[in-house]
């Protein structure tokens, strides 16, 4: 993997993935058509999102996904935090997902 970038700032990360190859017809992420938004549409969220996680849910979640939200720097255990909290660290990563040998 050479770049992974937050869907947070995923228009930017793709373009970014993009310019780093040869194509033959240029592509502005910005000029695509947009799918699935719905911040300025549909119904708004009836709870705050910490709302839906107890101590339990919480728990589940790290033991299942607890190494994916350190991977990429975002906070298990403060769920109305939506933000990462550290940089996504590309040589950590490597060092457990790529094969040794």
């Amino acid at each position: 993997m050479d770049q992974i970038f937050r869907v947070e700032q995923f228009a930017a990360g793709l373009q970014s993935a993009l310019d780093a190859r040869p194509r033959t017809h240029p592509l502005e992420v910005g000029a695509m058509p947009r799918f699935n938004e719905s911040a300025a549409h549909g119904p708004k969220q009836a709870h705050p999102t910490e709302a839906y996680f107890d101590d339990i849910s919480i728990y589940i979640m790290n033991d299942v996904y607890g190494r994916d939200f350190a991977f990429f720097g975002y906070d298990i255990t403060t769920p109305q935090l939506k933000a990462a909290t550290a940089e996504i660290d590309l040589e950590l990563l490597h060092s457990h997902f790529t094969p040794h040998g």
